[in-house]
């Protein structure tokens, strides 16, 4: 009884990994669009308004969901502030601190990083032109991971499933 007990909880476990796989990815897609929309914000608030880097994370902020939120008002926070480091090195540190914990791979970072640290630049065409061609990959991506993305359930999910009836299998 309690052997059965146990490899049924065995299944259960194995299912369940395979499940939260298949969210982490619907997850990624989200936070994507999410990066997506806050470029657009940030975007529009420099070419259209001219508004000053601060300010416009700040606006931002309270347009989009967390972890976002957060990361957005302490970049504001901290160039509000400003106390002489490079804007490069504050955007890399507050990214990499806000949003490590999220389902973004490191790729998906990295290339943010790159497009965030031409936001330094005083010039409104290098940062508009920078976020744009960020919008063009990161659309890319989250169009590629979206028509990937049934697939990628179904088989996760069947993977979890299958696995935790092989070790039940194997532990019978």
């Amino acid at each position: 009884m309690l052997r059965g007990v146990l490899l049924l909880v065995v299944l259960g476990a194995c299912a369940g990994l395979g499940f939260q796989r298949a969210g982490a990815d619907a997850r990624r897609l989200s936070q994507l669009l999410m990066l997506n929309r806050t470029a657009r914000i940030i975007s529009q608030e420099i070419e259209t308004a001219r508004t000053p880097l601060p300010e416009a994370f700040c606006r931002a902020a309270g347009r989009v969901e967390e972890p976002f939120t957060s990361w957005l008002a302490e970049m504001a926070r901290e160039l509000g502030a400003y106390d002489r480091e490079s804007f490069a090195k504050v955007f890399r540190d507050k990214t990499r601190q806000y949003l490590s914990d999220t389902q973004l791979t490191a790729q998906d970072l990295r290339e943010w990083e790159e497009a965030g640290i031409m936001l330094g630049y005083p010039d409104i065409q290098v940062q508009t032109g920078a976020l744009s061609l960020y919008l063009a990959e990161n659309e890319r991506t989250a169009a590629a991971l979206r028509e990937e993305l049934p697939a990628r359930r179904k088989l996760f999910r069947s993977l979890g499933v299958l696995g935790g009836v092989f070790l039940m299998i194997l532990f019978w």
